[in-house]
């Protein structure tokens, strides 16, 4: 190509606009379009070709040519022209293909190729090269040659990007597999634990209605702080995980902060009583007031700080203090337990880290509740802090920034009791779940009829009347999300009121929460029913449907 200081100026924009597309490149056959229409354009030559190494052979992947030449088509890499550049890593300019022994004569023969350039993309680690023909004998120009070598520089850049990007699409593909496979097993595991652990915990609460001695009662109590043990220690886990996967969510909602610490720590008044400890509240007058946060995080956390209080302190007491400062509540936790050195007070909050972690530490756990703690104060706006001495105790202290308040309405009624008595629809396929459900709502006189899947469940909700439906989500046959969204679909097609729909699974993943709201499912609550929590939500969902 004979290039004047105008056609130079052209040549300059042809090779801009290619190395712009290249960047855009997203596959080899992107990359071979546009590096053989601009080699094209500025060699001159009669046609060019694109050509990628694989292994052992070359495949030519594109070309821009007078006639056909060998597109798509795959060769040893030592049989032709292409294959000898990126074998020996160097530009080949041959003036006669009939007078270089390079040139397999036969493979040519039935192309109007007469003269040739073959330039390696990548020449100190060839993966592609460029070929530039013409018709006619002759040397190519040293002009050519240097522009069809420029050509390719560009095409290794693009060509190392869409190699890297494709790295990255499979890794990320690879990594989207795992995540996906850890959520499956993460909620199966959570399924086959909470469906026994419902039926341990509705027994219990059985039981605590009867009559019975005081070892019998002894007995009762180890069990009830058991499975509480079992459910706090599987909520960890499945926290922590969608705490690495990004997927936990806060609610804000108006709470009481006095009532909502006195009432955590009067779970624990228990555990610290049979280890011959005091546990005391210590409340400052600014904490009596309604704030807006997450209860149940709130709770989690206090727990936690509470329940490590009490492994780690053998005599003496623990305390609950809550002020108020300028960043926020500080709600400490103290102890004159043993204590730990400061130096090791950051490792603490790493999950499954513990100050002593050897195989005859005398107390058990997980590692996670601090870790947990200390996102959960992060995602607060807080931040969890500590003091401590070998031998004189801790002092674990939440800072929470929680917002003051008006009261909600209707904040009265605390019992578990309801408004009247309540015909409710339970959908379970597990006959210990559905009986567990009937024991509780028995309490509160509802009338409960039962189906075990979400099919006879549309037959039953088809021909009768219910206050609510408490649905389970995993079942065979038809699922509850299934049931949920086929049920509202009647009520849409016969005009109905909709019927309160509590999902009430094992499923406890914020993604399941999510799916349950997307069927059309008004809440969701997880197993081991809590019959305070399942009353609040009946009150609250039927309450909102009247």
């Amino acid at each position: 190509m004979n290039l004047s200081s105008t056609s130079s100026v052209e040549a300059l924009a042809v090779l801009i606009d290619a190395v712009e597309q290249l960047a855009g490149a997203t596959t080899p056959a992107d990359v071979g379009r546009v590096v053989r229409t601009a080699a094209r354009q500025l060699t001159g030559a009669d046609g060019i070709t694109v050509v990628m190494r694989e292994g052992a052979k070359v495949r030519y992947i594109d070309e821009d040519a007078i006639a056909p030449l060998w597109k798509g088509q795959a060769f040893p890499i030592e049989s032709c022209v292409s294959g000898w550049a990126m074998l020996n890593r160097q530009s080949v300019s041959i003036g006669d293909i009939r007078q270089d022994p390079r040139v397999p004569i036969p493979l040519y023969e039935p192309t109007f190729v007469r003269s040739m350039i073959m330039a390696p993309v990548r020449p100190q680690d060839p993966i592609a090269a460029i070929g530039a023909y013409w018709a006619a004998p002759g040397a190519p120009t040293p002009k050519a040659v240097a522009v069809l070598e420029m050509i390719a520089r560009a095409a290794r850049v693009a060509l190392e990007n869409v190699r890297l990007q494709a790295s990255l699409n499979e890794a990320l593909t690879l990594a989207q597999a795992a995540s996906r496979a850890k959520s499956d097993f993460l909620a199966n595991m959570s399924h086959e634990i909470r469906t026994p652990l419902n039926g341990m915990v509705g027994a219990v609460e059985g039981l605590a209605n009867t009559g019975m001695s005081g070892e019998q009662t002894a007995l009762l109590d180890l069990l009830t702080d058991s499975s509480a043990d079992l459910e706090q220690a599987l909520g960890d886990i499945l926290d922590f995980a969608g705490m690495d996967e990004g997927t936990t969510a806060l609610d804000r909602s108006p709470l009481h902060l006095g009532d909502l610490v006195r009432e955590t720590v009067g779970h624990f008044h228990r555990r610290f009583a049979e280890k011959g400890l005091a546990l005391h509240v210590r409340l400052a007058a600014t904490a009596e007031t309604w704030v807006t946060g997450d209860r149940a995080r709130l709770r989690q956390v206090i727990s936690h700080l509470l329940a490590n209080a009490a492994k780690f302190t053998d005599a003496g007491e623990a305390s609950v203090t809550v002020t108020r400062a300028a960043d926020g509540f500080h709600i400490a936790v103290s102890d004159t337990g043993r204590g730990f050195d400061m130096t090791q007070s950051e490792r603490l909050f790493d999950h499954f880290e513990q100050a002593d972690a050897s195989s005859t530490r005398p107390v058990g756990g997980a590692g996670l509740g601090l870790a947990i703690g200390r996102r959960l104060a992060a995602m607060m706006g807080g931040r969890l802090e500590v003091r401590s001495r070998p031998g004189e105790g801790s002092t674990f202290t939440l800072v929470a920034p929680l917002l003051d308040c008006e009261a909600p309405p209707d904040t009265e009624q605390t019992d578990g009791s309801l408004d009247r008595p309540l015909r409710i629809l339970v959908v379970d396929d597990h006959p210990t779940n559905r009986k567990v459900a009937e024991l509780i709502l028995a309490q509160v006189g509802a009338q409960v009829s039962s189906a075990e899947g979400g099919a006879e469940a549309c037959d039953l909700f088809a021909d009768g009347q219910f206050d609510a439906i408490l649905m389970d989500v995993q079942m065979p046959g038809m699922d509850g999300l299934t049931a949920t969204r086929r049920i509202r679909e009647m009520e849409a097609a016969r005009r109905q009121p909709r019927t309160p729909i509590l999902m009430l699974t094992a499923n406890a993943l914020p993604e399941h929460v999510e799916a349950s709201r997307a069927a059309g499912a008004d809440q969701h609550l997880t197993k081991p029913i809590q019959p305070a929590s399942l009353f609040a939500a009946l009150r609250e969902a039927t309450a909102r449907a009247a």
